[in-house]
């Protein structure tokens, strides 16, 4: 998974996104107080696995899977979201999994 950092702004990069096809969810499965809680990370967008983190003063890093035939669909998606490649991200990133819900209930109406 590619590792990316974007130039915008939590709240602008949200907005971008959200006006995306958003076309699954990604999340993980979390231990809290004994029982598993499904957390969404992400959203698959025209076959891109994009993972969504927020790290200080509400950066955005972003982890982006996709094979040889999304390329140009990656290239795209890190042009509209200003993604830059980089080595390494803050050690404390968080998953924004209320806005992600709120970005898939929205996109499925």
């Amino acid at each position: 998974m590619q590792t990316l950092e974007s130039k915008l702004r939590k709240e602008e990069f949200f907005g971008k996104l959200s006006r995306m096809n958003l076309s699954g969810i990604l999340s993980v499965k979390e231990r809290i107080a004994g029982r598993e809680v499904e957390k969404p990370t992400g959203f698959i967008i025209d076959g891109l696995w994009i993972a969504v983190f927020v790290g200080p003063q509400d950066s955005v890093w972003v982890g982006m899977k996709h094979d040889k035939s999304g390329l140009e669909t990656a290239k795209r998606i890190m042009d509209d979201l200003q993604l830059i490649p980089c080595d390494t991200y803050p050690y404390s990133l968080e998953s924004p999994s209320e806005e992600i819900m709120k970005m898939w209930r929205k996109n499925k109406k």
